[in-house]
């Protein structure tokens, strides 16, 4: 059995003493991971199905979570509360939980994860509808595991409010009986055109092998294409100093962002060669699934002039991302308003496919970046996905390739390079208009200016040529005597 984390309840910005803090827990869970953020001065009290009580506190003398089970327990980072619950020997886990936070004025979340067989999985397609003139977004649901029935489907956005987007109602003719732990799919058509509007999630309810009631969190994201994704990205943010000045504060600012399917929570750190790192503006973040976060690293420069490698890290369980930058001090004299240069060359387009069957093309861009003069702050598109195999430095002034791949029912993209002084570039593409990008544009354009010329060239030689044919001498007449 593969059994993994899986998200089993997520509220966000809830306020005061919830209520509706209250989860099933189904007998396929062998552990549980809760996550209150922030917690600050408040008390969490924590109520398992069989009826014990664990109380938790910054304040707390002892860890209730050692009630639970001797495997498990608590701990704090800054202002984030983590129970880690093993439930190895235990009976009585099955049913419902419920988690109380008491004394907090301010808006907090919570977060539920399962150790479990039983996953969710949810993406956004597209399908050809009859009499309709373009396609429609199809959500395709995915559960595996130990699953006997699905009873129910609801569509919640990325705070737990239910998604008022878009409308479905459950067919109980998807109910089904699961063999074999073999994934059961669901294609659930949206009611709704243009798009769905992401962040969103399928919450999917239904009986375990033992009939057991389970609850599951599925992040809807959009179908890919052929590369990787990386889970967990970081860019340098517009307006970081990487060219500053001796005996300053500048700062550095770290765009971290979840492209996973779960809730994580992620760790930073930084290092360097020049002992010049101050602070960073927070150590741990829990991330919902398309959710930011921008981590500030503050530097105290020393005086001198001279180049510091920084290294900035993430990670999220077992996913570790680095991200150099090279800080210039007192070394960057001259003045840039040069924007970077972009390159792009279709590897497969769209131009050949009819718009009204896109779900059956994809398309693929490759995209080259330089910035020769204070070098290359970042390469990114929107939407994101840019898929860079070899990681680059920010401050580069070497060649930075990346590539892009989607459906042609998706086929606008926006390539953005910046500088480390801010000039920016910005292309926007479309693959179904993908012959000319702008170096076979200029290729052309240089071809024509040299044909020109090779014209002008011809045509003054066969003048030449022939006005020095067409000269010749006069005769001399010498005259005589009368």
């Amino acid at each position: 059995m593969n059994f993994q984390m899986s998200t089993i309840f997520l509220k966000k910005n809830l306020q005061g003493k919830e209520e509706d803090v209250s989860f099933a827990v189904d007998s396929d869970v062998t552990g549980l991971n809760i996550i209150v953020d922030p917690i600050n001065t408040a008390s969490v009290v924590l109520s398992s199905a069989g009826g014990l009580k664990m109380y938790f506190s910054k304040n707390a003398i002892g860890d209730d979570a050692k009630k639970f089970s001797t495997q498990s327990f608590s701990e704090y980072q800054e202002d984030v509360l983590e129970v880690h619950l093993n439930f190895s020997g235990k009976l009585s886990t099955t049913g419902v939980w419920k988690i109380a936070v008491e004394g907090a004025d301010w808006l907090y979340n919570v977060a539920v994860f399962g150790f479990t067989s039983i996953v969710a999985q949810a993406f956004i397609d597209k399908k050809i509808v009859s009499d309709y003139k373009f396609p429609k977004d199809i959500v395709k649901l995915g559960v595996s595991g130990n699953v006997r029935e699905i009873t129910d489907i609801f569509f919640v956005d990325n705070i737990g409010h239910s998604a008022s987007n878009f409308t479905y109602k459950f067919n109980e003719s998807e109910k089904y009986v699961a063999g074999d732990n073999k994934t059961q799919h669901v294609n659930i058509e949206i009611d709704k055109n243009p798009n769905i509007q992401l962040p969103l999630y399928a919450l999917i309810k239904g009986k375990d092998a033992q009939g057991h009631t389970f609850e599951r969190l599925g992040y809807v994201g959009n179908h890919r294409g052929l590369f990787p994704s990386d889970p967990l990205t970081v860019d340098v943010g517009v307006g970081s100093e990487l060219i500053t000045k001796g005996q300053s504060r500048p700062q550095v600012f770290f765009e971290v962002t979840n492209q996973g399917n779960d809730v994580v929570t992620v760790t930073f750190t930084c290092s360097d060669q020049k002992y010049i790192l101050q602070s960073l503006s927070t150590y741990r973040k829990v991330l919902s699934p398309l959710e930011s976060t921008i981590v500030t690293l503050t530097l105290n420069t020393k005086g001198g002039v001279y180049q510091d490698e920084i290294t900035f890290s993430a990670k999220a369980g077992s996913v570790f991302v680095q991200k150099k930058i090279l800080v210039d001090v007192d070394s960057f004299n001259y003045f840039d308003d040069t924007e970077p240069r972009i390159d792009y060359s279709y590897t497969s387009d769209c131009t050949d496919v009819i718009f009204s069957k896109c779900e059956k093309g994809t398309w693929t861009i490759e995209i080259t970046a330089q910035d020769l003069d204070s070098g290359l702050l970042q390469l990114n598109t929107i939407p994101k996905g840019l898929y860079v195999p070899n990681s680059y430095t920010a401050g580069t002034t070497e060649a930075v390739k990346g590539f892009y791949s989607d459906s042609c029912c998706n086929p606008n993209l926006k390539i953005i390079a910046i500088d480390r002084l801010n000039n920016r570039r910005i292309y926007t593409v479309n693959a179904y208009h993908a012959r000319w990008s702008p170096g076979a544009i200029a290729a052309l354009v240089l071809g024509i200016i040299l044909f020109i010329l090779l014209i002008v060239l011809i045509v003054w030689l066969v003048v030449r040529w022939k006005k020095q044919k067409e000269s010749y001498d006069l005769p001399t007449y010498r005259g005589g005597g009368i």
